[in-house]
């Protein structure tokens, strides 16, 4: 793994020395812009190879970072994002809720533990990692969340993980409310399903 980071620090790096990271953003059903171009975190280890990942990153013109609690690294990518230097309103930071941490009671709970971790006030985009269990009362409670921070630049998504994306998306539908704007899907063209 380490060697796997390496190379990628060592690509963008050699990127942004030939002035090819150039952020592009994507706007927004709401007309929010958000960085198209951004780093995942899943499978870094939390700590040092993680840290020194996103302050690479950022330092090379990526405005995006992406994360989740089950990633286990929101504390190293909390504070690279606050070492950067660079204004908190310039990186869109995204992350998600597993699971289990949905439901009108759980979520809230469960929102205030991760901005701990991240050591940040607000997150610009929270998904709902998959369509189970109480995700109707975690959306809820992520409007709630949301309409209290009175910011528009935060969002919430769910996020898909299927080859039929639009089986799981339309159960829910019927509670998708005006801070909807994001459905991310994940395709796997190595997944196999029988039919």
């Amino acid at each position: 793994m380490r060697k796997i980071v390496l190379c990628i620090i060592t690509l963008m790096t050699a990127m942004v020395m030939n002035g090819q990271v150039n952020q592009t953003y994507l706007t927004l059903n709401n007309g929010v812009q958000m960085p198209q171009f951004g780093l995942g975190v899943y499978s870094i280890p939390d700590g040092e190879e993680t840290y020194n990942s996103v302050m690479t990153a950022l330092k090379c013109g990526y405005r995006h970072i992406d994360t989740a609690h089950a990633y286990q690294n929101e504390r190293s990518v909390g504070q690279a994002i606050k070492d950067s230097g660079i204004p908190r309103d310039s990186i869109w930071v995204t992350s998600k809720l597993w699971p289990n941490e949905y439901g009108e009671e759980v979520t809230p709970k469960q929102l205030d533990k991760m901005l701990e971790r991240l050591g940040l006030e607000y997150i610009d985009l929270v998904y709902l990692h998959q369509p189970l269990r109480d995700y109707n009362g975690g959306w809820r409670a992520l409007e709630k969340a949301l309409e209290a921070l009175h910011k528009s630049s935060c969002h919430i998504g769910v996020r898909i993980h299927c080859d039929r994306p639009e089986s799981k998306l339309g159960r829910a539908q019927p509670f998708l409310g005006t801070r909807s704007v994001i459905s991310r899907d994940r395709h796997n063209k190595f997944s196999r399903q029988v039919q």
